[in-house]
């Protein structure tokens, strides 16, 4: 997206996130990890893409810590009305998160810029694993 564009908040899209597990490594410079399995279903009824994600991370520390990215896993999904599209991937961290938001942004049929409402995941509910 080009600097300068206002994004308006557009709840086109239901955020599910079934597989989400928090680990922490032994051996590394971010010792946590989430791994996670998400599923973005349009539920508005225009057509959008999506052309990047923003992610929210309250970090264990109090450092808030935000990181922006072109596509959603290396691509710019269009999403009819209904549609689903899901990936998975990984998040490392220094210290243990307290809280993370995602949200997507795109434009809809009517080329009109936006940004979804953030979805939260609910890390104070995750089981921590420790690597063997």
């Amino acid at each position: 997206m080009n600097r300068g564009v206002t994004l308006t908040e557009r709840a086109y899209l239901s955020v599910h996130a079934p597989i989400l597990q928090l680990v922490r490594l032994r051996v590394s410079r971010d010792p946590y990890s989430v791994f996670f399995q998400i599923f973005i279903h349009n539920v508005s009824t225009v057509r959008v893409q999506l052309l990047g994600r923003k992610w929210i991370i309250h970090e264990g520390d109090g450092t808030l810590r935000i990181v922006e990215g072109k596509h959603v896993f290396g691509i710019d999904p269009v999403l009819a009305p209904g549609y689903v599209f899901g990936y998975s991937g990984c998040l490392s961290f220094a210290k243990r998160p307290r809280e993370i938001e995602l949200r997507f942004f795109g434009f809809d049929e009517t080329s009109s810029c936006f940004i979804s409402p953030p979805h939260a995941f609910p890390i104070q509910n995750l089981t921590l694993t420790q690597e063997k």
